[in-house]
């Protein structure tokens, strides 16, 4: 392998580390409960921000994501079921694919409607991340 393939390896790493694993408390949270499967399910949510990882929640049950990391393709797929529906507490389980260091994700969806919703990432499903948030629509590039 080339070093430039090394360095593209490394930074997907590093994306996906820190994707998933930048915890904080969420102790300040405010969330009347769940979206619901209906608002989030069939479509693809993109960060607003152009920086995580697009993502989709197929109504069977199938989860994708999707990052362009300077240039580079990841995608990964996995299944997810709600583990607290109210509290909007999604576990997505059996992720595979390229690029792909957790086999287990929690996410945290607050202030869905049907063309936003801001999404927490946790590797245990207690501390979550900070805010991401989602669009239906995929933001233009800057």
């Amino acid at each position: 392998m080339t070093n430039k393939t090394y360095l593209k390896l490394i930074g997907i790493f590093i994306f996906s580390f820190i994707m998933f694993s930048s915890c904080s408390s969420d102790d300040d949270s405010n969330n009347d409960g769940g979206p619901g499967s209906s608002a989030i399910t069939d479509k693809w949510w993109y960060d607003s921000n152009n920086f995580a990882a697009d993502i989709y929640f197929n109504s069977n049950g199938n989860y994708e994501q999707y990052v362009d990391f300077s240039g580079l393709n990841a995608t990964s797929t996995g299944d997810w079921e709600w583990e607290d529906e109210s509290a909007g507490i999604i576990k997505v389980t059996d992720l595979t694919g390229s690029g792909q260091t957790l086999s287990e994700v929690f996410l945290k969806i607050s202030d869905a409607n049907d063309s936003s919703m801001t999404v927490q990432q946790s590797i245990n499903g207690e501390d979550f991340s900070i805010e991401v948030f989602y669009v239906d629509v995929e933001p233009e590039d800057n």
